[in-house]
């Protein structure tokens, strides 16, 4: 999952550069918005990994590493 958002950060950085200072505002906004949704998708998506995969204590795992993982998205942003 990390490599897939860094691939397409990188990729949408190099098509995407800013020719002014309010578009370097606005990408580095955008690029706040999509770091802060990407670490709430995780909070979410590993619990129901983890319970798809080995049930109740699959969720209960899932919760653990959302949680553990959560502190990274400030890594990503």
């Amino acid at each position: 999952m990390d490599q897939q958002f860094q691939a397409k950060r990188r990729s949408n950085r190099s098509r995407n550069r800013p020719k002014h200072a309010i578009g370097g505002l606005s990408q580095g906004a955008r690029a706040l918005g999509t770091g802060l949704l990407s670490g709430v998708e995780g909070l979410a998506m590993r619990p129901l990994e983890g319970a798809e995969r080995e049930g109740v204590g699959g969720f209960l795992k899932g919760v653990g590493k959302g949680i553990a993982g959560y502190p990274c998205l400030w890594n990503k942003i």
